[in-house]
């Protein structure tokens, strides 16, 4: 859609400059000389599905390690069968998240029109590879194997699969300053900021740090100028000297000290720049930020709440049925311990033990909507006048702190006024979903991190520290 945009004729000479003739872009792969082979020995459906889609692949049709026409049929079905799984597994995601019956049915349009073109790629490279390989195996049974030469015997032919991307229109000079100066405000300079608002030196002090490594490695990143150019070869020469030749002419020899340095570079940007644990982490956090635009989205497509702090408990919760006449009658033969609970948890009413469903109601209090039937509710249970919603108290309290999207009530008891209990709601809707995110994710990829690394149980002695830097 965006390379459509790019070519629309009003745009063309205002936003983007039109490339006569269309400019090649080349893949790391592409410069570094990278061509994956696909033998009987090699292939495998998890290879071939999880594979880079831009590096051109090489599948051998003939020989001692050629591919069969039942490993290609596998591979096909294998593309089928992923693609139709993964739109299932996100409807059901879509599904379990209550989304809206609308939001579905776009979702599913706009899989099916991304996938199409692979389906349709996909496609013409298995019917091409199903028409060689019945070919060769046709030629085969027709020869003698007793005429064949030993040197013939030992050829391979393959079948090759190339992607190419070609640059048609380009973004003008301004519209580049333009989209350089918003990332600087919009991703370093507002956050850097608002950390010194909040008068949070260390973390202003890391972002600095860590936005400075950012700058450096994002926009003077290698790789970009390898795909620009699409060869190492050319590194170094004048660009009025690279016009002259031919990509192919910069692949002659060079000297061992120059040999040796764009071969480091070439494993950096192969490894680092763009390697598989880069690409990996690319996708975690993609999915990550799909997931919760998904989530909010939704919230609002609801509109079942709000995400002010003040506001946070007018979230309609379920409200509570008392079953009149219902009575378990107990065995006093047979006492269950944690039913009653032991000394510093009574709650403060004449002739009344706590009971493990004291605090059970209690919490289940919490998702009672603001405004809603909780005195009712607490008169039904502790008796009238006994138990009192402070929601003067909180509303105060909640003014006195920052914005949190925590919602909760207190409780407090006629017969001893220094005693009161806060019971905090759990996760309602989808704003909380949100809100259970901002409260615990940085936590759990600390945790994470701290798991994975070798030695990341240094840090628990120093933990507590390091989270009130953060």
């Amino acid at each position: 859609l965006y390379s459509r945009m790019t070519q629309w004729k009003p745009l063309i000479g205002r936003v983007f400059t039109e490339l006569v003739p269309p400019k090649r872009v080349w893949t790391i792969n592409e410069a570094r000389g990278i061509s994956p082979f696909v033998t009987k020995n090699s292939w495998s459906l998890e290879k071939l599905y999880c594979r880079d889609r831009k590096t051109n692949l090489i599948a051998v049709m003939k020989g001692e390690s050629a591919l069969t026409l039942s490993r290609g049929r596998s591979s096909f079905a294998c593309v089928i069968l992923g693609n139709l799984l993964s739109l299932l597994l996100f409807i059901g995601i879509l599904v379990y998240l209550d989304a809206p019956i609308i939001l579905i049915y776009v979702c599913i349009v706009l899989i099916i029109l991304c996938c199409v073109p692979r389906m349709r790629n996909v496609t013409d490279v298995f019917r091409m590879y199903r028409s060689i390989a019945k070919k060769q195996k046709e030629e085969e049974s027709m020869e003698d194997a007793s005429a064949l030469d030993e040197n013939d015997a030992q050829y391979s032919s393959a079948m090759y699969e190339v992607h190419e991307t070609f640059r048609y229109s380009t973004p003008t000079d301004t519209v580049c300053y333009i989209v350089f100066c918003l990332e600087i405000i919009f991703f370093f300079i507002w956050p850097f900021i608002h950390l010194c608002i909040l008068k949070n030196t260390v973390g202003a002090i890391f972002f600095l740090f860590l936005g400075i490594l950012s700058f450096v490695r994002y926009f003077l990143n290698p790789a970009i100028t390898i795909q620009e150019l699409g060869t190492f070869g050319s590194l170094g020469i004048e660009e009025e000297e690279q016009r002259k030749k031919s990509r192919s002419d910069f692949s002659g020899g060079v000297s061992r000290k120059e040999w040796e340095a764009k071969s480091r570079l070439s494993e950096i940007v192969g490894t680092i720049d763009s390697g598989k644990a880069y690409q990996f982490w690319n996708i975690i956090f993609g999915l990550l930020i799909l997931f919760f635009f998904a989530v909010a989205l939704m919230a609002v497509a609801q509109g079942n709440a709000v995400r002010s702090s003040k506001d946070s408990s007018s979230v309609a919760g379920e409200e509570i049925n008392f079953v009149h006449g219902f009575e378990y009658v107990a065995n006093p033969n047979l006492p269950y311990p944690t039913c009653t609970l032991n000394t510093g948890f009574d709650v403060p009413i004449k002739n009344r033990t706590a009971k493990l469903a004291d605090y059970a109601f209690l919490s289940t209090v919490a998702y009672v909507k603001e405004g809603g039937n909780t005195t009712f509710l607490l008169d039904e249970w502790f008796g009238k006048g006994n138990a009192k919603e402070e929601v003067e108290i909180v509303s105060k309290f909640k003014d006195t702190q920052p914005d949190s999207p925590v919602s909760y009530k207190f409780i407090t008891f006629t017969q001893d006024k220094n005693f009161g209990i806060v019971t905090i709601r759990g996760t309602a809707n989808l704003w909380d979903v949100i809100a259970d995110a901002q409260l615990w994710l940085a936590a759990g990829l600390f945790q994470g991190l701290r798991t994975l690394l070798p030695i990341g149980s240094a840090w628990t002695p120093i933990l507590h520290k390091v989270v009130d830097y953060v």
